[in-house]
């Protein structure tokens, strides 16, 4: 881990194999973009993921451009449990960014990857619960449940809350 680009480069260029990278957006001598995109141009098996300190639609494209496999706000850090959703996510070849990120291009980049509620909830799904069941289960309204159930069926890519338990299974989300 470090907070220079250059050392970064130096680390990755002298090791074999893949790494996780976790940059954040402002280096002491670059931007953290930069060392990712370097970096998945050494190795594109590297697992990288920034950290961005500013919420604007445009620097999360640009992080996914550069490679990023996951996008954080610094603002969710110990906040909303995103960073380790992301690690969990990383960790399971997939990609991520922060639901803080609030733009329809995101959810549209990472249409597979579903939030930490919603997995919470597909869960419940996989044991059989109705949207009410779900509801009062979570302290949250049925149509709210049903919203949510709705999201995770075209996150997905399934027609029916059993296919959408399969693929949860499938997808290591239930056990």
């Amino acid at each position: 881990m470090t907070a220079s680009m250059a050392e970064g480069l130096e680390l990755l260029q002298q090791q074999s194999g893949s790494f996780y990278i976790f940059a954040t957006e402002h280096l002491s001598d670059g931007i953290g973009m930069e060392l990712i995109r370097k970096a998945k141009v050494l190795n594109p098996k590297h697992r990288c993921l920034l950290v961005l300190t500013h919420n604007h639609q445009v620097l999360v494209q640009q992080a996914l451009v550069a490679g990023a496999d996951a996008v954080v706000l610094e603002e969710s850090l110990g906040r909303t449990g995103a960073l380790i959703f992301a690690l969990e996510c990383l960790s399971k070849g997939q990609s991520f960014v922060d639901p803080a990120f609030d733009w329809p291009i995101c959810t549209e980049l990472v249409s597979g990857v579903l939030t930490p509620r919603e997995i919470q909830i597909l869960q419940l799904v996989a044991e059989g619960l109705s949207n009410r069941s779900i509801g009062e289960r979570l302290n949250i309204a049925t149509s709210t449940a049903r919203d949510h159930v709705r999201e995770i069926l075209r996150r997905l890519g399934v027609k029916s809350r059993a296919a959408a338990a399969v693929e949860g299974l499938r997808q290591g989300y239930c056990h």
